[in-house]
């Protein structure tokens, strides 16, 4: 019997730690804050784009933006290098990127927002129109 009352507290436990877990991470932190993470392009290798940050690292699946003139580049973060970098998938081409380039975390996830007014249509993933 008390090995039941035990296992039933342990197994509450363990559930409130997880949602509590599963609940923070799809709230991204930094999301809505006014001073967004920057770092600095460090390695490029293809469409894989290493950033290294100042400060504490954006998320794993967060979305990072370059801007260069009229050129954006959108990355997803997929990998924590070490103490302060980040490795990055490129969702758009990577030609013309430069070490020392400057990448902003975007605080949230990739995400397209979807409506009645997008029937019909045809998007690419980042819910641009393509025809």
């Amino acid at each position: 019997m008390l090995s039941r009352i035990l296992n039933k507290s342990i197994i509450k436990q363990l559930s409130k730690s997880y949602f509590s877990s599963t609940t923070q991470s799809k709230q991204s932190p930094g999301a809505g804050s006014a001073d967004p993470k920057v770092g600095k392009v460090c390695q490029v290798l293809g469409n894989i784009v290493d950033v290294k940050f100042e400060g504490p690292r954006p998320r794993i699946r967060n979305a990072l933006t370059i801007k260069e003139g009229e050129k954006s580049v959108t990355l997803e973060v997929r990998q924590h290098i070490g103490d302060s970098k980040v490795r990055a998938i490129a969702i758009d081409s990577t030609d013309g990127l430069l070490l020392g380039q400057t990448v902003k975390d975007t605080g949230h996830y990739l995400d397209v927002q979807l409506g009645s007014g997008l029937e019909g249509n045809i998007l690419n993933f980042r819910a641009e129109s393509l025809v």
